[in-house]
Formats: C-alpha cells, structure tokens, sequence
C-alpha cells in the first residue's frame, strides 16, 4: 500500500526558500572561498588533516568533522568543495531557523495565506542586511571598521549563525523547565561552542546576569535551559582553553586597539550608530513595548557584552590584527536583528502615534540597512575582498 506525503504551503515555501538561499548564498561562499584572501582555505586543509592524521587544529573542530565527513561520503574534488558544501549548507539551516522562528510567533498563528512568504521573504532580508555604509563607499569600506552581522568568506562563522539563532531561541522559549528544553539547550550549546566559541563567551556572561536580576526583569528565559547552557559552556570552554595550551595570548586588555586599524576614535561611534540603526530605531521608538519583551532586552545585553569585547579586547602579538575578537559582536548583532524583527512586525499600539512615527522611521532604516547590505554582498560576488577596507599596497 503506497503512502503519500501531504505537503503544507508552508513546507512548499521552506522548500522553496532552502533552494533559493543555496543559489544565493551558495554563490558568495564560493567566491568566498576562491578569493585571494581566503578563510575557506586554511579551515579545509584543517579538515584534511583532521581526517589524515587525526589531529585536531583549532578547539573548535565541528566544521572540520562536517567537511571531512561529506569528503568522505560525497564524490566532491577536494576539501575546499566539501567545505563549500557545508558553508552553503550552514546557510541554508540558518534560512530555515529564522524562517521557523518568524512563523512561531504567536500573531502568526492567525496570518494570512500569504504568511509563510512574507516569513520568508523576511528570512532572506535578515541573512542579506548590512550597516549602513554608504558614508565610506568612496574609500571602499564596507567591512571593517563596522560591526557586520553577515560576512560570506569565514566558515565557522557561517555554521555559528543558526546555531546561535537556534540556541537563544531555545533558551528564551516559555517551555516550563522541561526536561526536553534543557536537553535542547544542552545541545545547541555544545554545537555552537564546537563551531566557534565567539557567541558563547558573550552568552553566557548575560545569562548569568539575567538570572541574577530576573526578579527585576521581565521574564525571558526557560531557567533549567539557561542552566544547562551556563554548565555545558563553561564545560566546553574549559577544555578548549586547555587545548590551546601555550598558544599565544587570547585575551588583552587593549581599549580601541583593533578598531583603530581601521578607523579614527572620532569616527568609531559613527560606524557603531550605522551598524545598529535599525535595532536603535525600533528600540528607542517603541520602548514601552521593549521593556516587557523579555528576549529582546537580553539580545541587546549580549550585544553589548559582545560588542565591547571587540573594542576593549585583542589578542596577543602576533595575532592581534587578526581582530578575532569581533566575531562575537557580528554574531550576537545578528541575533539582534532578528530578534528585533520580532517586534518589528507586530503590531504597534494605534493610539501610539510615536510607536507609528517609529515605525515609519523603522522602515526606511531597514531600507537602507538593506540597501547597504545588497551593495556589500553584490562586492563580495564580483570583488572579494577589495571592499573590506583601503589597504596599502603591501598589506
């Protein structure tokens, strides 16, 4: 007795929105990868020796196990394909995360036929926004300098994203302390900290803040998931430092050292307003909304610890131009993002007329973050790299 399966409209349009961010983010990886200044590269070869030798490179090895597991069992070319694959891969999931995570609000469950597009149409925007970098065209800074919260050429990054969407999103979800969220938390905390630990070491601290002042707080997180998550990634944390050994120095004291690579102290605020405008926006306008909404309040918490790390901290010498600090404000202003979209897109009170000045406002923010972010990703297609920042010939 054959079975049919019964496919939703909103399965369709997932479907549907997992082919169309594999064509568009596919493309990017790939140039990404097979720039002149690639991160692809040397994480490839990182999962080449991985599956040769058995020896682990980096602490955080999840993206080299995945590469060198579809080397293994796909009949791709090289190491660099496979890695393709799982950046491409990593960035279709983080479609289908946000694209989840828009349709579970609660407004949602009454929506239009229409909805399951609009969410995904929203998904695709989020993965494609950038700063507000129209100032710095002229000198080809779209990069650096800014917090970005989607960059195409690092691929542990790329698998961070959905995983650190997913795991605040576990984390903030009203499930009463089950077992089964703790669970989750659990998971998605190792997996993000084995993709890369930048969101972790800002998550964290603000989760443990939370706790602490949760009486005065309006209610965000499961507290048995937060729990987990705190043990699980002060776990995880604590074996990779002991891996990197006698490695040079991760953490330095050194207040605007990295960020003055590549720009002024004057412009620095500037650059930090054009990166976060939106989020600002939507905060500064509808805050009466904003101090009861639990999950946005802690996104912003994590951006702020994540941010400061990149202009207070860097690494040792040799490595301190490598500004590996910053990854955690990318990631944690991603998460931002979509968190503010949340809020964005409800309804705003409509005898509030500063929440719909606010609004308007918001719109044509977003448009310009939106904007903004088309012109880095259409450089980063055509010119890789060449619009990061004015380097020096030698550089």
């Amino acid at each position: 007795m054959l079975h049919t399966v019964a496919f939703t409209p909103r399965a369709w349009v997932g479907a549907a929105l997992a082919a169309a961010s594999a064509l568009v983010f596919g493309l990017a990886t790939w140039r990404g990868a097979s720039s002149a200044e690639p991160d692809y590269a040397p994480h490839a070869g990182w999962a080449q020796q991985l599956a040769e030798t058995g020896r682990i490179a980096p602490p955080h090895p999840l993206f080299h196990l995945l590469t060198a597991a579809v080397h293994a069992l796909l009949p791709v070319p090289s190491y660099l394909a496979a890695a393709v694959i799982v950046g491409t891969a990593a960035q279709v999931g983080l479609a289908l995360v946000l694209y989840r995570l828009i349709l579970a609000e609660p407004e949602q469950e009454r929506a239009t036929a229409h909805e399951p597009w609009a969410a995904a149409g929203w998904a695709l925007a989020l993965m494609l926004l950038g700063p507000i970098s129209v100032f710095t065209w002229p000198r080809h800074q779209l990069y650096l300098g800014y917090i970005v919260p989607n960059v195409f050429h690092n691929p542990t990054v790329t698998l961070l994203k959905p995983l650190a969407v997913a795991w605040f999103w576990s984390v903030t979800l009203p499930r009463q302390d089950s077992r089964r969220s703790w669970l989750l938390a659990g998971v998605l905390t190792l997996a993000a900290t084995l993709a890369k630990p930048s969101f972790t070491v800002a998550f964290l601290p603000a989760l443990a803040l939370w706790l602490v002042a949760s009486r005065r707080l309006p209610r965000a997180v499961d507290g048995g998931a937060a729990l987990a998550s705190l043990a699980v990634g002060a776990a995880v944390l604590a074996c990779q430092a002991w891996v990197r050994g006698s490695q040079p120095a991760l953490l330095g004291f050194a207040p605007f050292e990295v960020m003055s690579y590549y720009s002024p102290a004057w412009q620095m605020p500037f650059l930090l307003l054009c990166s976060i405008a939106f989020p600002l926006c939507v905060g500064l306008g509808r805050r009466r909304e904003l101090r009861s909404h639990g999950p946005l309040l802690l996104a912003w918490l994590v951006f702020a610890i994540a941010a400061a790390y990149g202009y207070l901290l860097a690494e040792a010498e040799p490595n301190t131009g490598d500004g590996n600090w910053l990854w955690s404000g990318q990631v944690a202003l991603f998460v931002l993002l979509a968190q503010t979209v949340l809020l964005f897109r409800s309804r705003a009170d409509p005898l509030a007329r500063r929440a719909a000045r606010a609004q308007r406002l918001g719109w044509m923010v977003l448009v310009l973050h939106l904007a903004c972010g088309l012109a880095w990703y259409a450089a980063e297609v055509v010119e890789p790299h060449e619009w990061w920042f004015p380097f020096s010939e030698s550089e």
